[in-house]
């Protein structure tokens, strides 16, 4: 026969391992959301401005932002324009930027980068907090 003990650390172990699964979502939800709201922050900040100075100083009209993978040529934000007769054109961010402000906003818009990093960062932060906390808590059932 079993103590009452014994059947209380068993229905307790489950329902660890479950909120360790809405932490682990919790996480992944906060970095997924934190690297978008970063890099629409970013894009509003830093590469509109530089894309419209570019564009009132050549006569072009800025129509938009298009962020290239890790794959392509020139990867990274590029600012698209159109001129007076309509066609459109392209201008990589590094050439408007000095390179470590395309360096950093580069990584930050780039969301294959900036989504996991972010998760990391959670995660380490969330551990590091519960770690500290934990001997604050009181032990028992």
């Amino acid at each position: 026969m079993r103590s009452t003990t014994a059947r209380t650390a068993d229905a307790v172990v489950p329902e660890q391992g479950r909120w360790r699964w809405y932490g682990v979502a919790l996480v992944l939800a906060l970095g997924l959301g934190g690297a978008m709201a970063i890099s629409e922050l970013v894009e509003r900040r830093v590469v509109a401005p530089a894309c419209r100075a570019y564009a009132t100083d050549h006569g072009l009209a800025f129509t938009g932002i298009d962020v290239y993978g890790l794959r392509q040529e020139q990867p990274g934000p590029h600012c698209l324009f159109t001129d007076a007769a309509g066609s459109e054109s392209t201008v990589w961010l590094q050439r408007l930027v000095p390179f470590f402000t395309d360096l950093w906003v580069g990584s930050v818009m780039d969301i294959e980068l900036s989504a996991p990093a972010l998760c990391v960062a959670i995660a380490l932060l969330w551990t590091g907090l519960d770690r500290r906390f934990a001997a604050r808590r009181p032990e028992g059932p």
